[in-house]
C-alpha cells in the first residue's frame, strides 16, 4: 500500500497540468490492479477522472511512437527506466515540472524534468503535444 500511496501522491502533482480538464487519458505499464488504485486515489483527491489502458513497456512505447504527431494520452505510469530513456531519446516525452515537485527529492527526479520516481522503480512521464 505504501507504493500506491507514493504513486498517488506523485501522480497528484500532475494535477496542475490538467487545467480545466475533467479527465486525463493515460497508458499504464504498472499492473492494472495497482494502476486502478493509483488512478482512483488521484480521482478522489482531484475530482479528475482518469481513463487508462494497460500495456507492456514495449507496447506502450510503440504506441507512443506511432502517436507522436497526434498524442492520445496525457501521461504514462509505471515501467522500467530504459523505456523512458528510449522515449526521451525519441522526443516523445515533454519536460514538466509540477508546482509542488520540490516535495520529491532531487535524487528521485530527472534534472531536465522528464520523469520522477513514484516508488521503488515506477516512473511518470508526460507525453508531448506534438
Amino acid at each position: 500500500m505504501k507504493l500506491l500511496t507514493v504513486a498517488a501522491m506523485a501522480f497528484t502533482l500532475l494535477a496542475g497540468s490538467v487545467n480545466a480538464a475533467e479527465q486525463l487519458n493515460a497508458y499504464s505499464i504498472m499492473p492494472e490492479k495497482y494502476a486502478s488504485k493509483v488512478f482512483a486515489e488521484f480521482t478522489k483527491d482531484t475530482g479528475v477522472k482518469v481513463n487508462f489502458m494497460r500495456f507492456s513497456s514495449g507496447e506502450a512505447l510503440a504506441r507512443l511512437n506511432a502517436e507522436k504527431k497526434n498524442p492520445q494520452v496525457d501521461v504514462m505510469l509505471g515501467g522500467p527506466a530504459d523505456t523512458y530513456a528510449a522515449g526521451v531519446k525519441e522526443g516523445i516525452f515533454e519536460q514538466y515540472r509540477p508546482k509542488d515537485s520540490d516535495a520529491i527529492p532531487a535524487s528521485l527526479r530527472d534534472p531536465q524534468n522528464h520523469w520522477c520516481l513514484n516508488g521503488s522503480s515506477k516512473i511518470i512521464y508526460t507525453q508531448t503535444s506534438g
